[in-house]
């Protein structure tokens, strides 16, 4: 339990670097969206119940979830009706092993098979594996595999750009992400990108050691490959770059109470407004969770009315689903658009993990 909490608290607070910073850049505000829909959840039975983890994943027809603690590490599912199709990855750090996974979603599909990205954190290592040869030999060997160097820090949120470019974020971060190129093996941390902040807050937040927890987010990246998203922890707002890491545009709500700080404040004060925590990125849209409570609240377990805010990738609003039932301190959720669910992890008791949604509207 101990490293996935280092995990949550590194990773649900996470910042990244990679490219050419822009100077300024393009913002694009909403202010509310043409359609809010209430959801009611329903309790998934059908997957097992000797594994817990807040790290879920999903491709076409696949319901991927990732046990960073417990061996087997990965478990596979069939949707619609959550058909078991195997687990693989025993602990250990022999050549077919898997170490402390971490695993952000990122799949492709080569021929009739999927291919699966995931950071191994005791190793520091970044992984490709065939989904299929894992699940039918213990002995599969990764396709490909990329040691990261000591200057990612405490970063795990860690994406492929491809086979060559890595970007990442973590806890320290020292810019909004890292990027890594294998083959020039070259390392930078890209600027934060540029904020109209309320009078000297930018100021108090350095002064207060705090700039760098203020730019917490988290990265996902298009199916595709073609973009990537940043969430932001303590405002409502979401940066779009390209895959070359050029900052395209923000989206932001356009009215939003700022954070109030003190001089001599150390820690983030308890009543600050938390806002985007996780990311579910589709080749057609932006799936955002909001938190939509404070930090006191989010450390009692008492953010009850989460959101999932629903973006084009032009940036236009087009609905915000309510959750109502509450979510994982991780803020872990998938959607299925081919079955017009979302799937959430949600422990309300020992017999409840893991629930979903129907978003057939």
């Amino acid at each position: 339990m101990k490293i996935i909490k280092t995990i949550l608290m590194l990773s649900v607070f996470v910042v990244i670097n990679a490219c050419e910073s822009p100077i300024t850049h393009e913002t694009k505000y909403y202010s509310d969206f043409p359609n809010t829909i209430q959801l009611n959840s329903n309790s998934i039975d059908g997957i097992s119940k000797d594994f817990f983890t807040p790290f879920i994943g999903l491709k076409d027809s696949l319901l991927i979830f990732c046990d960073t603690e417990s061996s087997p590490h990965f478990h596979i599912y069939q949707l619609p009706d959550f058909a078991p199709i195997g687990n693989f990855g025993v602990e250990g750090y022999g050549p077919s092993d898997i170490s402390t996974p971490v695993f952000w979603n990122q799949m492709v599909k080569k021929g009739d098979t999927y291919q699966l990205w995931f950071f191994q954190l005791d190793l520091m290592r970044l992984t490709k594996i065939d989904i299929a040869k894992y699940l039918n030999n213990s002995e599969a060997l990764p396709e490909y595999e990329i040691e990261l160097p000591p200057e990612i820090d405490q970063a795990v949120n860690i994406i492929a750009l491809n086979d060559s470019i890595i970007i990442g974020t973590g806890y320290a971060a020292k810019g909004a992400f890292f990027k890594y190129n294998i083959n020039a093996d070259s390392f930078s941390w890209i600027e934060y990108p540029k904020r109209d902040e309320k009078a000297n807050l930018q100021d108090l937040l350095i002064e207060n050691d705090l700039y760098e927890e203020y730019n917490l987010g988290i990265i996902r990246i298009k199916p595709d490959g073609s973009r990537f998203v940043k969430s932001n922890l303590y405002r409502p707002t979401l940066d779009v770059y390209d895959h070359a890491c050029k900052l395209l545009f923000s989206l932001e709500k356009s009215t939003f109470t700022p954070l109030k700080l003190e001089a001599n404040t150390r820690n983030m004060p308890l009543y600050t407004n938390l806002y985007y925590s996780n990311l579910f990125l589709t080749d057609s849209h932006i799936y955002a969770l909001h938190y939509n409570c404070t930090l006191s609240q989010m450390g009692n377990d008492e953010c009850q009315d989460v959101e999932i805010h629903v973006f084009d990738w032009t940036g236009n609003p087009i609905c915000k689903y309510l959750l109502n039932d509450g979510i994982h301190p991780f803020g872990s959720f998938v959607v299925d658009e081919a079955n017009k669910k979302i799937y959430t992890i949600n422990p309300k008791d020992e017999d409840h993990y893991y629930y979903q949604y129907d978003i057939d509207h």
